[in-house]
Parts: structure tokens; C-alpha cells; sequence
């Protein structure tokens, strides 16, 4: 990252904390069981206050006089693989305001040198780009394998 150049201006920014906290509460509002959540709810009633509560608690970690609580950890059954699985669940305020925050500004500066077709979870990336399969994936007979001498040419990056 310090090719980029200093991120650490437009991570504090007032901009890049409220649409952090814009997103997080956009999908974090609900509660299993369409219960509110009350952690989204105190965020949202004073964004200003939370936003330099925010500011500071970033700046507290990066000097190392403030330390996020541990995360929860959680006992879920998994159906589909038949087991018990362990989760680590960060706490809403203030892990996952800080981890989106920390993100949206980091994931420009990632995406610029990631090949579009590398990694599907994310956004704008994959095999479902745009609905575009790049010619070495498809079925057609000019990219068949059994072809005598057929070479499989992906480009990096199709128009």
C-alpha cells in the first residue's frame, strides 16, 4: 500500500465514516425474527456524534491506546456439511463500522491491479461480469482441447 500514497487522510474523512456507517446499518438494521436492531438504531440517532466518535476510536488504534473487544464466539450447525461450526463474530459497534471504513478505502487501490475474472465474491468481478465468459471458458468448438495444436487464449482484459 505505499505505493498508493497516504490512505490514512481519506479514511478519517467525514464522507468515507458516514457511508461506512451508511452501509453497515444498511444491512444490519434486522434482527432474526423482525426485531430491530438497537445497535443501528443509537447509531442513527446522531450521525455527526457517531462519525467523530468514529474518527477517534481509528486514531486510538492506530496509535495503540485503544483496543477492540475480543469477538464473540458463536456456535452455529452448518446443515448442508452436517457439523457444528465456530464462528468469531466481531461486535457491531465499533469492529464492523471500523472494518468497512478501513475497506472502502483500500478496495480502490486493490481492484486497480486484480484481474476482472479472479475472484466471483466480489463486486464487478468473476465469471458473471457483465455476463461476459471469456473465450477460454466457453463450449465453443474453436476453443475445444481436443483439437489438434488448439491453444486456449484468455485475455486479461475484454472490452
Amino acid at each position: 500500500m505505499k505505493r498508493v500514497g497516504n490512505l490514512y487522510d481519506p479514511m478519517i474523512s467525514d464522507g468515507n465514516l458516514e457511508r461506512a456507517i451508511h452501509d453497515v446499518n444498511a444491512s444490519h438494521r434486522w434482527l432474526p425474527r423482525h426485531k430491530p436492531n438497537k445497535t443501528v438504531a443509537w447509531v442513527e440517532e446522531d450521525i455527526p456524534a457517531r462519525v467523530k466518535e468514529l474518527r477517534e476510536i481509528i486514531i486510538g488504534i492506530i496509535d495503540g491506546t485503544v483496543s477492540l473487544t475480543p469477538p464473540l464466539k458463536k456456535r452455529r450447525y452448518d446443515r448442508s456439511a452436517g457439523k457444528w461450526r465456530d464462528i468469531n463474530e466481531p461486535l457491531l459497534w465499533p469492529d464492523q463500522y471500523v472494518h468497512h471504513a478501513l475497506v472502502q478505502v483500500l478496495q480502490p487501490a486493490m481492484m486497480k491491479g486484480m484481474d476482472r475474472y479472479c475472484c466471483g465474491s466480489i463486486e464487478k468481478r468473476g465469471m458473471s461480469w457483465r455476463g461476459v465468459i471469456p473465450p477460454c471458458f466457453s463450449n465453443t468448438a474453436s476453443n475445444s482441447v481436443s483439437q489438434v495444436g488448439a491453444v486456449c487464449w484468455c485475455p486479461l482484459r475484454m472490452p
